[in-house]
Order: C-alpha cells, then sequence, then structure tokens
C-alpha cells in the first residue's frame, strides 16, 4: 500500500517512503508493477477498499501515527523504541546509527 502510494504527488501522500518497493519482497514488487500497469493508483484504492472498506486509509493513517511517536521517541532521546504492532514495519530501524 504504501508503495503503491508513492506515485501520487507528494502533497497528496499519507506517508513518504523512499524506501517502501525497494525493500518489498522480489513477488510483492512484481505485483504493484503490474497494478500500476493494468490500473491507476486511484483505481486500485478504489477496488481495495470495495474488498476492505477502510484498509487502504486506517493502514496508512495508522503508520503515519507510528513513524510520529518514533520520531518524536527518537528526538526525546529514547534509545529504544518496541514496535508491538501485529504488522511488521521498517521505520525504527531507519533512526539506527
Amino acid at each position: 500500500m504504501v508503495a503503491l502510494e508513492q506515485h501520487y504527488p507528494e502533497g497528496e501522500r499519507i506517508i513518504n517512503d523512499d524506501l517502501a518497493y525497494r525493500i518489498l519482497p522480489f513477488g510483492v514488487r512484481a505485483s504493484v508493477w503490474l497494478k500500476l500497469r493494468l490500473m491507476s493508483v486511484d483505481s486500485t484504492v478504489r477496488w481495495m477498499e470495495k474488498k476492505i472498506p477502510g484498509m487502504w486509509g486506517g493502514f496508512l493513517t495508522r503508520k503515519r501515527y507510528i513513524d510520529e511517536k518514533v520520531v518524536e521517541a527518537v528526538v526525546s532521546g529514547a534509545q529504544a523504541v518496541v514496535n508491538l504492532g501485529l504488522v511488521s514495519i521498517p521505520e525504527p530501524t531507519a533512526f539506527l546509527p
């Protein structure tokens, strides 16, 4: 989802993540590539929202919230951040020296 969202103009994205596409496993990258060739991002979002209403916005806003909290913790001097969420996210690793 985040990789697809990167195809929106920067001011329209919920999350800016230059690594989103590059860290995906090959099969998922191929799926994203194919979706973008067959459908627009808007069409893909509408299709996902029909399948599971609220999934697109809910996932991205949750991820954005976690991003903001990780940045806030690191800026405040936290030496460790533990993500107990069910979905694997790479944000904490972005702040390692």
